[in-house]
This record gives C-alpha cells, sequence and structure tokens, in this order.
C-alpha cells in the first residue's frame, strides 16, 4: 500500500515537472521569435538610411553646387543651412515636405512586410489570408515608368500598375502583403479567389489606338524566373462620334491554386487610358481553403 502511495507521488511530480519544461520551452520559442523580428526591423532600419545616404550622395555628384534641388538637400540634412543663391526657393518647403514623407512611407512599409514575412513563416495567425488594394496616384505610376527606363512602353509584359497599401481603401489580413514591386505575395498553399478592375476613360482622339483594352495577370513563382500569364480581360470600346468623353470598366474573377511564394500583379498597355481612383481600379485576393 505504501510503495503505491509513493509511485503516484513521483509520478505527480514528473507531470508536474514535465507541464513546467514545456511552458518553459514554449516561453523561450517566443521570446527568441521576437528577439528575431526586432532585430529584422533594426537591420531594415539601417538599410534604409544607408540606401538613403548612398542617394544622396549621388544626387551630390550628378547635379552642380547650388541649383536645385541641391540647395533644398542642404537644408533637409541640415536645418541651419544657408542658401547661397541670391534668390530664394520658395519651393523648398514643399520638396522637404515630400521628401520626408516618401522616407517615412517607405519606411513604415518595409518594416511592416519584414514583419508580416516573419510572422508568416511560424503562421501566426487566426485570420483567413485576404487583401484589398487601391491605386497610386497617376503620378507615382509614371515616376516608376521613368525609374524602369521603359518610358516609351516597349515592354512586353505591359506596365504593371502600383497599389497603395499605406492610404485609402486597403485591407490587409492574414500576412497577405504587397511586395515593394506592387506583387500581392501569397503567404500559404491553398485556394485563392484572385479579382481586379482597370477603369479606362477615353476620348474620340485616342479610342484607334487603345482598342482594345487589355488587363493581364502575371503570376511569378520561385520554380520559374519570369512572370506567366494567369488570365487576361479585355473590353474592346464602341466610341460614340457625338460623345466628348467616355468610360469603361475591365473585371476580373477568378479561383486559382497557389503556393506560398507566388507573386501576383496587374498589367495594362494603355496606361495613359487608365484612370487610378481607388475605387474604380483595384485588386485583391483572399483565401478560400
Amino acid at each position: 500500500m505504501t510503495s503505491n502511495i509513493q509511485s503516484n507521488s513521483v509520478y505527480t511530480q514528473l507531470d508536474a515537472n514535465s507541464l513546467e519544461n514545456t511552458k518553459s520551452r514554449k516561453q523561450n520559442i517566443f521570446f527568441l521569435i521576437l528577439s528575431f523580428i526586432l532585430g529584422a526591423e533594426t537591420l531594415i532600419a539601417a538599410s534604409l538610411l544607408y540606401d538613403f545616404t548612398v542617394r544622396v550622395n549621388r544626387i551630390q555628384k550628378d547635379l552642380e553646387y547650388g541649383q536645385y534641388p541641391l540647395e533644398c538637400l542642404y537644408q533637409f540634412m541640415d536645418p541651419d543651412y544657408e542658401p547661397s543663391l541670391a534668390t530664394d526657393i520658395t519651393s523648398c518647403d514643399l520638396f522637404i515636405q515630400d521628401l520626408n514623407y516618401g522616407v517615412h512611407k517607405r519606411l513604415l512599409w518595409d518594416i511592416q512586410d519584414s514583419v508580416q514575412e516573419t510572422l508568416g513563416d511560424y503562421n501566426m495567425s487566426r485570420f483567413t489570408p485576404a487583401i484589398h488594394v487601391g491605386a497610386q496616384h497617376e503620378i507615382q505610376q509614371y515616376q516608376q515608368l521613368l525609374k524602369s527606363g521603359d518610358s516609351d512602353g516597349k515592354d512586353t509584359t505591359g506596365h504593371r500598375l502600383r497599389w497603395d497599401v499605406m492610404n485609402g481603401q486597403v485591407s490587409q489580413q492574414g500576412f497577405m502583403r504587397l511586395s515593394p514591386d506592387g506583387e500581392i505575395v501569397i503567404p500559404q498553399d491553398g485556394l485563392y479567389f484572385v479579382y481586379s478592375q482597370v477603369y479606362f476613360a477615353l476620348s474620340p482622339s485616342t479610342v484607334i489606338r487603345y482598342q482594345p483594352f487589355m488587363q493581364y495577370l502575371y503570376r511569378l513563382t520561385e520554380s520559374y524566373p519570369k512572370p506567366t500569364i494567369l488570365a487576361k480581360a479585355a473590353i474592346t470600346p464602341c466610341l460614340e462620334t457625338k460623345s466628348d468623353f467616355q468610360a469603361f470598366s475591365s473585371h476580373h474573377g477568378a479561383l486559382y491554386q497557389l503556393q506560398r511564394g507566388d507573386k501576383l500583379s496587374l498589367s495594362v498597355f494603355a496606361l495613359k487610358a487608365v484612370r487610378f481612383k481607388q475605387d474604380a481600379t483595384f485588386f485583391g485576393a483572399f483565401m478560400i481553403s
């Protein structure tokens, strides 16, 4: 009888020790992941600051000293700097404000993107992956063309549309994110519903050149270096001769079996005919199962 009581006492103590060890192990894993995330954020911030410094130095080499916007950059870096120009540059305040906003926005975007990617690796979300984004302003669309050297529109994949993940009609959950290149990144394997709408507007002088209007959904996988077409949608406008302005919408929506790491993008060829209001031109996807 005494033997049985002692055995039960030993088993109870072993169970308690096992539970304590399990809790301790989970806490250690949590703190390890948290430390990794904080370290990643620090590295991203340092990388962004370094990249910004390199760009400023490049601009300084490309521009003559004493000419706009170099004077504005000096004022941005040193608030006590006194311009050497005889005439005051009234637009410097706007330039500096825009530069500050751009750096801050990019920093937030990259930190958010890195955190979502890290947490997504551990599937640490109870929400179903989903995203909805509206188009960026027209100015940013054309800035990307100039950066890519494709201002003449000779890219065989069309003009990739850019999306605003910081302002306007944007929804994100379940670590579904947007890459800096304007691609929806799939966080896990599954069946997804992907949808898009592009809003075109034209006048009689542009209808012949831009018909039909096409939008292309591209998929980039980790196993193949070039994007492939998942789907395309077309609309052929019939412009009334008495009308000075007409609008058309091209829609797409379908189910796709996608894998983790896949990147989806939307492209058009008639970029000049696209209207970039967020309630008219948008892109999104959500997981079904």
